[in-house]
């Protein structure tokens, strides 16, 4: 007598299979959102880094200190360093650094500064540009 259907071990084999094959997609989808989401971040935290940086070459009037720091938040409100700690999101971080030629004559790089500004998300450095920037004499 022949039995239709399938035995136990052949049920077990099968969804064995199809819960791996499953597990697979699974972590080929969570995969995929995080990229997605990090891609996503890198892309705002670039924007916010351009807008700033056009906010701080517009201040031409104001020179800035060697080494001078300041903070924005995502939305380009200036905030200060005792804020940090209670600023979550994207955290902008601007500092100049004035160049000078190796001959001791500035010449024509008198109040020329290189501006970095480092975007953060959640503390984590997300983007990272870097421009030249003309500021007036005192």
């Amino acid at each position: 007598m022949k039995s239709k259907g399938f035995t136990l071990i052949e049920v077990v084999l099968a969804v064995t299979i199809l819960s791996l094959m499953g597990f697979a997609v699974l972590n080929l989808f969570m995969s995929a959102t995080k990229t997605n989401n990090d891609v996503k971040r890198k892309i705002k935290a670039s924007y916010i880094a351009q807008q700033i940086m056009e906010k701080e070459k517009a201040e031409k009037s104001k020179k800035p200190s060697e080494g001078e720091m300041k903070y924005y938040t995502a939305d380009g409100v200036k905030i200060e360093v005792e804020d940090i700690g209670a600023t979550s999101g994207y955290l902008a971080g601007v500092e100049y650094k004035k160049l000078e030629r190796g001959d001791g004559d500035p010449g024509e790089m008198q109040g020329l500064y290189e501006v970095h500004i480092k975007v953060y998300f959640n503390g984590k450095q997300v983007e990272s540009i870097s421009s030249l920037s003309r500021k007036d004499k005192d």
